[in-house]
This record gives structure tokens, sequence and C-alpha cells, in this order.
């Protein structure tokens, strides 16, 4: 399930000109913030990246869940509206996407652990390195791939 995931991340970011070094991060930063596409809050809520509610920018946030530590979570509609809005968080907080250090200038803003970076780095590249394998297939095999794994 996660793979499909994954290549989806990575053919929405690709379409939107983010180049593999940041598309590597965003799906690391999945992985981390859904428990590898496992957690209840990614499936009740569509919340590919562990968005909380903003108070001032824009957004695709249809509501916010309260959670027990205080924090909010965002509800979006759909996968992809959930990316549209890490998109639109990039830019409202200036993030270069070409920056070679994008993955750092993301997590000195997201998340207020300093050691946010290093937690998302250290996710093996498998899931990337897979979720592109299968942007790569000819479509008739993603349809096939995509089938067995509904």
């Amino acid at each position: 399930m996660n793979l499909m995931i994954a290549a989806k991340i990575i053919a929405y970011f690709l379409l939107k000109g983010y180049p593999l070094s940041s598309i590597r991060f965003l799906v690391k930063q999945f992985q981390l913030e859904t428990a590898n596409g496992t957690s209840r809050l990614f499936f009740k809520n569509n919340n590919l990246f562990g968005m909380s509610c903003p108070l001032v920018r824009p957004t695709t946030i249809i509501g916010c869940d309260q959670l027990s530590d205080g924090n909010t979570n965002g509800v979006f509609r759909s996968l992809t509206s959930c990316m549209k809005d890490r998109r639109q968080w990039d830019t409202y907080f200036n993030i270069d996407i070409n920056s070679p250090s994008y993955g750092q200038d993301v997590s000195n803003i997201y998340h207020p652990d300093s050691d946010y970076f290093d937690h998302v780095v250290a996710i093996s590249n498998d899931v990337f390195r897979k979720g592109l394998m299968i942007c790569l297939l000819p479509f008739p095999i993603i349809t096939i791939l995509y089938l067995i794994h509904v």
C-alpha cells in the first residue's frame, strides 16, 4: 500500500516541478508522519504529511481533529488535496524546492523537534526507490499493480 502512495507522491510532485532530491524527502516525511502509511489519522484524515491546521496561510484542509496532546491534525478531502496543501505550505514559507538544503529548510519550520530532519533522513530510501520504479513503469503495468493492491 505505501509503495502505491509513494508512487502517487512522486508522480504528483514531479509534475509540479519538484526535483527528485526534494521528493525523496517528502516520501520519507510521509513514512515518518504516517508510520509507513499505517496510522489511523492518515486513513481517517487523508493526511500524508502530518499537516496541522494552519491559522493564517491558504489551505485545502476541510476540517481539524484536536489531538490529545493539544496539537491539531488537518482533514483533507483526498490525498491529492493534501499534496496540494503541502505545496502551498512550501510556497507560503518561501521554501526553495530546488535548494540542496530543502529538507533542512522544511524541518526548521515544520516541526519544533530539532532532530526532526535527522529522523526523516534516517529513513531508508527503499520506499522512494520502489515508488520511483512504479512511476517509471508503463501505464498498463501500473494499472495491474494498482488493481492487485486495492
